[in-house]
């Protein structure tokens, strides 16, 4: 099953690629319906593919494509992936997720005098950490808003992380693996947290930490045990944030009760 998933999600990847528009020597994927679009790859996955962004790239708030006004609010999966000439990017506010190895390889990852202590940084957003430099207890650079996809994935020896009140994004898997990791303090400036973002971390592989099969950390719903969760929930009072894909896997579960105040219900949380 996870195969055909596989070979049906690169199909799809491969069909929508097709639909990425060029404007101003930057390429999109547009929803029409929400008027957003995400700054992919150069090219598609066909025979010409050519990821060759180069130089000095500013991605605008928006741009204007066939008289739509369209937000720019992502970055895509490998979007800059293997950009050897490029050298500087301008991520702007609008921004508010960053995929997987969306800089891999690029003039700016392999320029290491553009990582501090371990970690790289772009404008106010935090793309990789190494698991070999980085260890013990973490401080977030002040004014971040966006703590990419897999950001901290494997960093087995980080204990605690403190995360500003300037951050407003968890991306999906950003402290996955990361065993040792059994402190961290989510800021109420968070508005969502991506799937797996605390996937087999030292806070959630302790059962102490689970409430009636439910992982909570700070006000935010992480994860609930399909195992566990069942029938009638009702979600604690002062809860803000549901994470992405957080009952998704509770089959059982029949009705859940949301209090007032949860701001956030990530997508696919049921």
């Amino acid at each position: 099953m996870k195969r055909i998933l596989l070979l049906f999600s690169a199909l799809m990847l491969s069909c929508i690629a097709l639909w990425a528009v060029e404007i101003g020597g930057i390429y999109y994927f547009l929803n029409d319906d929400k008027k957003t679009a995400e700054v992919t790859y150069r090219g598609s996955y066909s025979s010409d593919y050519d990821n060759e962004y180069s130089g000095s790239v500013t991605i605008p708030e928006t741009i204007t494509y066939n008289s739509e006004i369209y937000s720019v609010t992502s970055i895509y999966d490998g979007a800059f992936s293997g950009c050897s000439g490029l050298t500087s990017v301008t991520i702007p506010n609008s921004v508010t997720s960053i995929g997987s190895s969306a800089f891999s390889n690029t003039g700016i990852y392999e320029d290491e005098s553009n990582w501090d202590n371990g970690v790289l940084y772009i404008d106010n957003c935090l793309i990789k950490a190494k698991s070999d430099v980085v260890k013990g207890s973490y401080t977030i650079k002040k004014g971040t808003r966006i703590i990419c996809t897999n950001a901290f994935q494997g960093c087995g020896r980080l204990t605690s992380v403190t995360i500003p009140n300037s951050v407003t994004s968890i991306g999906y898997s950003a402290f996955s693996e990361c065993n040792g990791l059994t402190s961290v303090t989510i800021p109420n400036s968070v508005t969502s947290i991506g799937d797996n973002a605390f996937y087999s971390t030292g806070i959630y592989e302790d059962e102490s930490n689970w409430d009636n099969g439910v992982l909570y950390i700070d006000n935010c719903l992480i994860k609930a045990k399909s195992d566990v969760v069942k029938g009638s929930y009702t979600i604690k009072k002062g809860t803000r944030i549901i994470g992405e894909y957080a009952f998704s896997d509770c089959s059982y579960l029949t009705s859940v009760t949301i209090p007032n105040s949860v701001t956030s219900i990530g997508s696919s949380a049921f």
